[in-house]
């Protein structure tokens, strides 16, 4: 991926408004359309505010005798589609479904946009509610499933099956996104990149699940300029050819109960932001690839809580400034440094102009900061090539952390740093929570390692959960790790047996 031309696709993708033509006079409240010509009559006018579709509607390449293929509408006045279930089909190609220029805004409520090259394009506040965008491709641009140069709110959405061969397949583009219930999925774009949610000014995303993303790119959550939020979020199966990341921000990032699984590419990574990254009740694993490949990678302070790191062929946690780790498994990570990469202490990360990214750097860790590691109740062992589990500016341990050597400094009261020790951990599976979990064995020296009193210390103040959710302590003392191992749930009450 070449991070410009990636920035410079976007742009055309979300400023591009083309090909429109003016509609006048105007149809009064709410007008009920069942075929294409009625559709195009009420949409195009300027004046109206609500159209009920009563049946499926098919776009023809004639525009049903008007000569426009893509459905019109060049207003200031906001418009709702109720499509009652019903779906919009574009059957020319290369065309867009519907197009909403001059700023009025467009609603979508129970509707199926099919078939073209895009959904919606539109240039003001874009609203879409229980709605699918389904079946889009092109050989030659972008294709592109609902987008505008205005704010973007998505609810209960299903974003799939989106082919480009000549450009970019993306689900969402806006200026802000926000997104809860998205689903988006099955997009592939052999020449460019394919994402879920695109954003110049930030996103929210919430309670949402990207999958299958192929392309130059893969990209789950791809944001700029402004600070993002991410929760309850899957982001999974992600493939490039350059380049793969489940988040790439360029300004502060907050994750919380979500996951971050499958994701390869010659460069790939979990979370990559430019700001702070902060990451929370969050799995990242199953990253690989080579050369800066990452699980979270922050150019300013990482904060991780409650939170699994497993698999990743590249450093696990890396922050330009300081980083944070509590009640955290970082495990089975690792990488061999390419030839020719600065040193951490002179290098650090840099951002690039399709967001952060980081230099190359010749350390086979597992953490990485140029500032101040601030450990608590956490693993960090099991590196994959066999290097340090940590190259860091200091140390500032605030306790009952587990390593299986001494590169971290941990020296706080309750540390172990004993090389070659075994967590055992089983391994990553669906354990309850968000994402999949390594759960401490039977015989795991991170059971009950730190007193019940201790188990709010310094940075784990006001943690009462696991990962999951689950309590935290629940067998007497807590256990360093992200999982807190529960009781047995007791044998079920035998019913009662009535002898006569």
């Amino acid at each position: 991926m070449r991070s410009g031309r990636m920035w410079a696709g976007f742009l055309a993708t979300v400023l591009a408004v083309t090909g429109v033509t003016l509609a006048t006079g105007g149809l009064a409240g709410a007008t009920v359309v069942n075929d294409e010509a009625s559709f195009r009559v009420a949409y195009a006018d300027a004046a109206e505010t609500s159209i009920v579709l009563a049946a499926d509607i098919t776009l023809t390449c004639d525009g049903g005798g008007s000569g426009i293929d893509t459905a019109e509408r060049l207003s200031g006045t906001p418009i709702t589609i109720d499509g009652q279930g019903h779906t919009i089909s574009q059957t020319c190609p290369d065309r867009t479904v519907l197009l909403a220029a001059l700023g009025g805004g467009l609603t979508l409520e129970r509707v199926t946009l099919s078939g073209g090259r895009g959904g919606v394009q539109g240039t003001g506040t874009v609203v879409a509610r229980d709605t699918r965008i389904t079946g889009m491709t092109s050989p030659t641009t972008d294709v592109i499933g609902i987008s505008s140069t205005g704010p973007l709110t998505l609810t209960d959405v299903e974003i799939d099956d989106l082919t480009s061969t000549g450009g970019i397949a993306g689900g969402a583009v806006g200026s802000p996104v926000v997104a809860t219930r998205l689903r988006a999925h099955d997009f592939g774009a052999s020449a460019g990149a394919a994402y879920g949610v695109a954003s110049v000014a930030g996103a929210t995303v919430t309670d949402s699940s990207f999958a299958r993303l192929q392309g130059v790119a893969a990209l789950g959550v791809w944001t700029l300029a402004s600070s993002s939020t991410v929760s309850g979020t899957t982001i999974a199966d992600l493939a490039g050819s350059a380049d793969a990341y489940g988040i790439l921000a360029t300004a502060n990032t907050t994750v919380t109960d979500s996951s971050f699984t499958g994701i390869s590419a010659p460069v790939a990574g979990g979370v990559l932001v430019g700001g702070n990254a902060n990451v929370t009740r969050s799995t990242v694993a199953d990253v690989t690839g080579g050369g800066t490949t990452g699980g979270i990678t922050a150019e300013g302070s990482a904060t991780v809580v409650n939170s699994t790191v497993t698999g990743v062929t590249g450093w696990a946690v890396a922050a330009g400034v300081d980083l944070t780790l509590v009640y955290s498994t970082v495990t089975g990570n690792g990488q061999v440094p390419d030839l020719g990469a600065c040193a951490v202490a002179s290098c650090g990360l840099a951002v690039g102009a399709s967001g952060a990214a980081p230099l190359a750097v010749d350390s086979d860790a597992q953490l990485l900061a140029l500032g101040v590691l601030e450990a608590f109740g956490s693993v960090v062992a099991q590196n994959l090539v066999g290097g340090p589990n940590c190259v860091v500016g200091s140390t500032a341990s605030t306790g009952y952390n587990l390593a299986d050597d001494t590169s971290c400094g941990l020296t706080g009261t309750g540390d172990r740093q004993v090389v070659g020790i075994d967590p055992r951990l089983g391994v990553l599976a669906a354990n309850g929570g968000v994402g999949p979990t390594r759960v401490p064995l039977a015989d795991s020296p991170l059971l009950d390692a730190i007193p019940a009193a201790a188990c709010q210390s310094g940075p784990a103040a006001g943690i009462v959960t696991d990962e999951r959710g689950l309590p935290r302590p629940a067998l007497g003392g807590c256990d360093i790790g992200a999982v807190e191992v529960q009781p047995e749930p007791p044998p079920p009450t035998p019913e009662p047996r009535f002898v006569g």
